[in-house]
């Protein structure tokens, strides 16, 4: 019964009446954050139209909101790794600045979005992330590096970045270098 229930809020919410009034409340700072964080996660969801949803993840990813900034970042990598028809080089930048985050669950939306991209912003965010405390974030930067380079330079995921400072400098001389008419 809730998975059809779900269904049916999910189908509602991509009716244009609908998508309009839950783009709205998530505008509405006056909602309260749990009516904004739902109606964003619905939208999202719902695989609004990306006329509406871009936008509003690209403002919310860069607000001040952790909750809605959570939400945002992996609602810009879900796009993205959909191939949806968004603006790509936007959607690096926001993600590239987002991956400065505290938050670790931030951090690894952020660079799950950048593997989706070849842009020289992505490339490098992703080369920095590969310093990050996180391993996950590691993992996920590093197995996109070197599908792009064809090399490792000696780095190690699995290996704290305290111990890997010659590596790390070789990919960022790397990122810094890399072209996406290179590939």
């Amino acid at each position: 019964m809730e998975a059809v229930e779900r269904t049916e809020r999910l189908a509602e919410a991509r009716t244009p009446g609908k998508t309009a009034e839950l783009a709205e409340t998530v505008r509405n700072a006056k909602a309260g954050i749990k009516a904004r964080v739902e109606a964003f996660e619905t939208l999202a969801a719902a695989h609004a139209d990306p006329q509406t949803l871009f936008p509003l993840a690209c403002d919310l990813a860069s607000g001040d909101e952790p909750a809605l900034r959570a939400v945002a970042v992996e609602t810009l990598a879900a796009m993205l790794k959909r191939g949806e028809a968004i603006d790509k080089e936007r959607a690096a930048s926001i993600l590239a600045r987002a991956a400065g985050s505290e938050d670790a669950g931030i951090r690894r939306a952020c660079a799950n979005g950048l593997a989706s991209l070849k842009t020289c912003e992505a490339v490098q965010a992703l080369a920095e992330l590969l310093g990050d405390e996180d391993r996950l974030v590691r993992m996920t930067s590093c197995n996109v590096l070197v599908n792009l380079s064809g090399d490792s330079f000696g780095y190690e995921y699995i290996k704290p970045p305290v111990d890997q400072t010659a590596a790390l400098e070789k990919w960022q001389a790397w990122a810094k270098a890399w072209k996406p008419e290179a590939q």
